[in-house]
């Protein structure tokens, strides 16, 4: 395994196990009914910069992957592995939920399953959000070019800090909320090196920044992630090289392949996790009546994060990638603009 691409996986893997957590512990405690200080206060951490982890770490490859395929080909390949499976998977989601509404927390409308296209609902925004970042970053570096990040990274916290001024939960609401940590990523993939962040002097400096960061915005501001702004900002920035580093610390200390593996099913594992983890506590507690908190969350995290790593394996050895991924970018329109033009051919 390449340094490069495990520390990559390893980001991946510790980021989609907060993922998991967050959305198992969360689903729990509204089944239950708890308001534990402890749980608000980890919530809060993890939602702070989990996600923001994910958009940097799509954002560190895209200005390879663009050299390597064109701006045209780079996005089609997205049309097969964003747009596909965010269709895919929330209608698929979707469909269940509405059939366990009655024994779920939330009660699913078929009008909010089929209503994708303009309005994405639960884990599935990410993707969503995800997929207008390539295309905006590949407009715009497309008419400028790579040495302009630098702006368009200052352009991107500009977007960030104006969020509150945009509708909530909206597609311009969504973007200006993450594209800054896309953009973070192109500009450190072109700025930086992954041995400077195995650095053991600079994996501590990221962590005490890390811990002063956290105390600071939840126990001296007293405010949550939901805040937004300058700290807010500054804070996940902080967390994301934390995790970076201590990623790519680790990468070279350790080069564990279960790991690894988590983060390469990362994708797998963002798509199942909710059905299987309500699944989990549905089976808990309606068919076991187990009623132990600590219990559920643990046992949730566990099928949460190893049966779509299960499903992942299966899917790679039986050739099936067609859950996650399929080629429809040749059925597009854009596709069109792609062929070669017959009049050329003498």
């Amino acid at each position: 395994m390449r340094s490069r691409e495990l520390w990559v996986d390893y980001a991946k893997a510790i980021g989609i196990i907060l993922v998991v957590y967050g959305h198992v512990a969360r689903g729990i405690c509204q089944s239950f009914n708890s308001t534990n200080a402890s749980f608000q206060l980890a919530d809060s951490v993890i939602y702070s910069f989990h996600m923001p982890l994910f958009f940097f770490l799509s954002g560190i490859f895209f200005v390879a992957s663009t050299k390597k395929h064109g701006h045209k080909k780079m996005l089609l390949s997205k049309i097969d592995t964003i747009l596909y499976p965010y269709i895919l998977w929330s209608l698929l989601q979707g469909i269940i939920e509405f059939g366990l509404s009655p024994y779920t927390n939330g009660h699913v409308k078929l009008t909010e399953v089929f209503s994708l296209l303009w309005e994405p609902r639960a884990q599935f925004w990410f993707l969503y959000t995800l997929l207008f970042c390539f295309l905006i970053c590949s407009v715009f570096f497309r008419l400028l070019s790579f040495q302009a990040i630098s702006v368009f990274f200052c352009f991107s916290i500009a977007v960030y800090l104006l969020h509150d001024y945009f509708p909530s939960w909206s597609l311009i609401s969504m973007i200006s909320n993450n594209l800054v940590f896309f953009s973070l990523g192109i500009l450190v993939s072109k700025q930086s090196s992954q041995d400077a962040l195995s650095s053991p002097w600079i994996l501590l400096f990221f962590t005490l920044l890390f811990l002063t960061g956290q105390y600071y915005f939840h126990a001296t501001l007293h405010l949550t992630y939901q805040a937004h702004g300058i700290p807010s900002l500054l804070l996940a920035i902080i967390s994301i090289f934390f995790i970076a580093s201590l990623s790519s610390a680790l990468a070279n200390l350790v080069q564990s392949k279960f790991f690894a593996f988590i983060g390469s099913a990362s994708l797998a594992i963002y798509l199942m996790h909710i059905i299987i983890g309500s699944g989990t506590r549905i089976a808990l507690s309606k068919l076991l009546h187990v009623s132990d908190i600590s219990f559920h969350i643990i046992a949730g995290c566990m099928a949460g994060i190893l049966i779509p790593m299960l499903a992942f394996y299966y899917i790679r050895k039986t050739k099936t990638e067609w859950i996650f991924s399929a080629s429809i970018s040749k059925f597009s329109i854009f596709n069109f603009f792609n062929k070669p033009n017959m009049q050329n051919k003498t």
